[in-house]
């Protein structure tokens, strides 16, 4: 019986790994799991080599894929933490991660594999008590009465090389349906700003969910994402006006 190696294996159970580039410049190396969401996307981390430490981070994708489907979250979060605390994970805004010693990598990328894996089978049992017309699908009702949506889920990629997911592609503009959530506009704008770096002209609509949201806060939050992107509250997109 043939022996196969150890990138054979990693190859065999479904990971992915490319090298890129982090922001300030250092190798940082993209995974890419088997794992999926509910909707397909799949989930991924990078590996950072921090001086004497290797970090492995999500860069907060995987708690923001909560807030940016619109799930109630307002008293899910304690359920969510508590995984990301059995598994001995840190998190700060947003963002989950470990630091290992280089001798301690496979332990670390074992329970950061576990601790997403148990999380996504948490997103999977929303999803299937969430109502069908989300808000996303809402946006994309509406979108299709202005034109045909030309592809859903495209890629970009930013400034430092890393992918960038959108909910959809309408007439080469790119469209992402928001809550009006502060763990949504930080990742958001991260997102964006890196975008910015590398497609400076790129033609991006932001949608913002409206329902049950103060208007200050929707006022907030288009000022803010409005430098960076066309932003539409949705009710305002229903009637066709775009800020």
């Amino acid at each position: 019986m043939t022996m196969i190696n150890c990138c054979e294996l990693f190859k065999n159970l479904g990971f992915t790994a490319e090298k890129t580039k982090g922001c300030d410049g250092s190798d940082v190396l993209r995974i890419t799991t088997p794992s999926t969401f509910s909707d397909g996307q799949p989930v991924f981390f990078y590996l950072i080599n921090n001086n004497e430490k290797i970090q492995l981070t999500d860069d907060a994708s995987t708690l923001f894929k909560f807030v940016k489907d619109g799930y109630e979250m307002k008293n899910r979060w304690k359920s969510i933490y508590s995984i990301i605390d059995k598994y001995e994970l840190n998190r700060n805004n947003g963002e989950i991660y470990i630091d290992v010693d280089n001798s301690n990598l496979w332990q670390g990328f074992g329970q950061f594999i576990a601790c997403v894996n148990e999380i996504i089978n948490y997103e999977k049992g929303l999803h299937i008590a969430q109502p069908t017309l989300d808000f996303v699908e809402m946006v994309a009702a509406e979108l299709e009465k202005i034109a045909p949506i030309q592809e859903r889920n495209p890629v970009i990629i930013g400034g430092s090389h890393k992918e960038y997911t959108f909910n959809f592609k309408q007439n080469d503009r790119y469209v992402d349906a928001v809550p009006v959530h502060p763990t949504s506009t930080g990742h958001l704008l991260r997102k964006l700003v890196d975008i910015r770096l590398a497609q400076p002209e790129l033609d991006i609509l932001i949608v913002l969910n409206d329902n049950n949201v103060d208007k200050n806060k929707i006022d907030k939050e288009m000022l803010v994402l409005s430098s960076m992107a066309s932003v539409i509250d949705f009710t305002d997109l229903k009637q066709l006006r775009v800020h």
